[in-house]
């Protein structure tokens, strides 16, 4: 749920850097646009969201590279595609939040496919409070 206005959610790259120019694959809450960032290249607004409504956001990893990028508001039935990329080639990943400006909420960080599985961890240089459960 978001109750702020950017941050961005995604898969990061297996290193020290923490930046949000360190995700290879991630979803950009952005001022009520969402956008496609892959490697700190915005790939263009493809969709929009509300402030405090719960999203459901899915990243499909490709076998050989890519990745698919889904959503889905809280109590809908289907998911939207809001992207198909065929770009990058890495496995090596952990999940990764950056927020910017505002609050995110998070809820049930886990794997539904198969393919290149990513480690749990979560790492901030900001100060403040995180709610994980």
């Amino acid at each position: 749920m978001f109750t702020g206005r950017y941050a961005m959610v995604g898969f990061m790259n297996n290193g020290v850097n923490y930046h949000y120019n360190q995700m290879p694959y991630a979803v950009y809450f952005c001022d009520g646009g969402l956008h496609v960032y892959e490697d700190n290249s915005d790939r263009g607004q493809v969709g929009t969201f509300v402030d405090s409504q719960w999203y459901r956001i899915r990243i499909e990893l490709k076998p050989a590279q890519g990745a698919r990028y889904l959503i889905k508001a809280d109590g809908d039935t289907d998911w939207t595609l809001l992207y198909d990329s065929n770009y990058g080639s890495a496995s090596d990943f952990r999940r990764g939040v950056d927020v910017c400006y505002g609050t995110i909420t998070l809820d049930d960080l886990r794997e539904i496919t198969t393919g290149a599985t990513p480690t749990y961890r979560l790492y901030t240089d900001r100060v403040g409070t995180s709610t994980i459960g």
